[in-house]
Order: C-alpha cells, then structure tokens, then sequence
C-alpha cells in the first residue's frame, strides 16, 4: 500500500489499510477468512529469521487472539517457518528437492 517502506532488504508495512482490509474481509465473509500468518522473502540461500522479524512475529502472535500463526521465509534453497502457538515461536525449515519445490519435506534446523 502507499505508506508501506519497500527497500531491497526490508518491507515495513506502515499503512493502516492493511488492517482496514483484512477486517472488512474478515466481516465479509461470516468471520470464516481469518489471519493465519505472513511471508516474505530474504536475499540468501537458506534463510532465517532476522532480530526484527522475530520480535515483529512475537508481537503479531501474541495479538492473533483467533489461533495459531504461521510465518515463512523463503531463500533461493529453501524456505524456513515458524509455526507459533500463543506468543512462542517453534523454529522449522521446509527443505526442497531440487527443482521440485511442491514436493518437500521438513525438518528441524
């Protein structure tokens, strides 16, 4: 959205639409389309998490009062996720086949 920061290594979504928009969904559709997390991306092979994202998922896990939250990275390998429940983060990183990214398989770091 228009007041979200985009730089080649950060995307801080600053607008407040975003919000207004997963709300008006949310209502839109009997309270039955709901938040279950985010992604994004990360300029390395096999990503993890920075100091920010992790205090930012804290913080949006411990205000998902509707259940579970699951956030993702993905890297040039492979992706990595962190499903939490509550405010806790459980680390995991979803590995890829090469070439085949429908067909992979998790693992713990």
């Amino acid at each position: 959205m228009a007041r979200d920061r985009r730089r080649a290594t950060l995307f801080d979504r600053c607008d407040p639409g975003h919000q207004e928009f997963a709300l008006k969904n949310w209502r839109d559709s009997a309270q039955t389309k709901t938040f279950v997390g985010e992604w994004h991306t990360h300029p390395e092979p096999q990503p993890s998490p920075s100091r920010l994202d992790l205090q930012t998922w804290r913080h949006v896990a411990g205000n998902n009062t509707a259940g579970n939250t699951v956030f993702l990275i993905k890297g040039y390998e492979c992706w990595w996720a962190g499903p939490a429940v509550g405010n806790i983060l459980v680390p995991m990183s979803i590995v890829s086949q090469a070439g085949d990214e429908a067909s992979g398989y998790y693992r713990s770091p």
